[in-house]
């Protein structure tokens, strides 16, 4: 799990990866779900350095820096569809799960 938690950014920041890194990390659904937990977790913080006046362009690199933004292939994740990429894979990994245990019974 702790190998797992370098790999969807959860202990090291994405935007720390090279970009071949983070295209393969965006594949995976620990990724989706670590942002979404950051976007909880710094929203207050965020809001407080946006009560400064603080550039635009500094805020939008502070939250690339904290993987506050995730982006697919140089594009923009929206957090709607993080959740969506999070609970369809639930979903998939359950019924699989549900799937492997009928086949299982059976033999």
């Amino acid at each position: 799990s702790s190998g797992y938690g370098f790999i969807c950014g959860a202990y090291m920041p994405i935007s720390s990866f090279s970009e071949g890194l983070k295209n393969i990390i965006s594949f995976l659904p620990g990724t989706y779900g670590t942002s979404i937990v950051r976007n909880h977790s710094m929203r207050g913080v965020l809001k407080e350095l946006e009560s400064l006046k603080l550039p635009n362009e500094v805020m939008e690199s502070l939250k690339d820096a904290l993987d506050f933004n995730l982006y697919f292939f140089d594009n923009k994740v929206d957090n709607l569809v993080k959740y969506v990429v999070l609970v369809a894979s639930i979903v998939l990994l359950v019924g699989v799960y549900i799937i492997l245990n009928k086949f299982k019974k059976r033999a």
